[in-house]
């Protein structure tokens, strides 16, 4: 019996191993209220987001909608990321009928991936689909456009701009071989260093005399200092975010706080010439 109970035990534990993380969140993958997708895309786009998912470790999520409950596009996919259980790092792609928009709300790592620039060329990719109403087909080619920057890294120069307090946050990386190298020349350094101070602080045993009877002479001299006032001018430099390239299209991730109290960064475009 008690053998029983630790093959079960062990196999429980086993199972809650191999399964992701991100399949115990309380969303499904796929939330298609608009009715867009027939039951073969839906299962083509189901796959292809459990493909990314173990692949990156990261949350992708699609969801469609004629009823945005009065927020706007952006409100609304962050909303649905933030109260849905979805994980830390992930990416939501929203077709809005109700605003007549595809959004895209990204959260955590992604946010550094998918840099603004990024976003726009990741709604290009599947934009004319779109508005031919091959909507799994646009929201397919947008999947593989995300995951091809996800390939490429996030951009070495990357920064994300809070548009709501002007803050910046860079992104700083360095390789394996860099990091290695770093090292190896801190040890160089400090060796040379160390042996420079012992050998210079070495004395020969019975050949050296300090010679402290001529060496030994201590002078004063008195200097007084008025201080009588000082003046300081503080002035506000406004700044802009600063511009950035390379790395995909650009450097720069907006962002801002959700009602969540979260970060999210996003981008999106009209949809309006499309209707049903």
């Amino acid at each position: 019996m008690r053998m029983r109970k630790k093959t079960g035990y062990l196999l429980l534990t086993l199972l809650l191993l191999l399964v992701p993380v991100s399949a115990w969140a309380d969303g499904t993958a796929i939330d298609d209220q608009a009715g867009l997708f027939s039951q073969e895309e839906e299962q083509e786009l189901t796959d292809r987001i459990e493909e990314l998912t173990a692949d990156w470790n990261m949350d992708f999520v699609v969801v469609t909608t004629e009823d945005a409950e009065g927020k706007t596009s952006e409100e609304y996919a962050d909303d649905y990321y933030d109260y849905n259980g979805y994980a830390d790092d992930g990416a939501l792609y929203l077709i809005d009928l109700d605003n007549g928009s595809v959004w895209i709300s990204t959260a955590g790592k992604m946010i550094r991936y998918l840099t603004d620039a990024r976003i726009d060329a990741v709604i290009d990719a599947g934009y004319d689909n779109l508005k031919a109403k091959n909507y799994a087909d646009g929201i397919l080619e947008m999947l593989n456009e995300t995951e091809s920057y996800l390939e490429d890294g996030i951009p070495s120069d990357q920064y994300n701009y809070d548009t709501e307090t002007g803050k910046i946050s860079r992104y700083r990386s360095i390789t394996v071989y860099e990091a290695i190298g770093a090292a190896v020349i801190a040890l160089l350094c400090g060796g040379g260093f160390a042996a420079a101070v012992l050998g210079s602080y070495r004395l020969k045993k019975k050949t050296y005399r300090y010679p402290y009877e001529s060496q030994a002479k201590v002078h004063f001299t008195r200097r007084d200092d008025q201080f009588l006032h000082r003046s300081i001018t503080q002035r506000r430099i406004q700044r802009d975010p600063p511009s950035g390239g390379g790395g995909g299209g650009g450097s720069r991730s907006s962002t801002h706080t959700s009602s969540s109290g979260t970060s999210h960064g996003g981008g999106g475009r009209s949809l309006s010439l499309i209707h049903i």
